[in-house]
């Protein structure tokens, strides 16, 4: 598994089509993936594993 990530604060990025965020390539597990996105977004775990189902 692996996710990029983009910022949605940044309207006038001249890079908006790239993500800010790359982690990867290749993460075993969903937990390992939400644990490493909540360290790099400074987000509760919690939280991050949450997101999907509100999305």
């Amino acid at each position: 598994m692996y996710a990029q990530l983009w910022r949605d604060d940044l309207p006038d990025d001249p890079i908006a089509d790239a993500p800010h965020v790359g982690i990867g390539p290749r993460i075993p597990t969903v937990s390992g993936l939400v644990q490493l996105i909540a360290a790099a977004t400074e987000v509760e775990p919690g939280r991050v594993d949450q997101l999907p189902a509100e999305s």
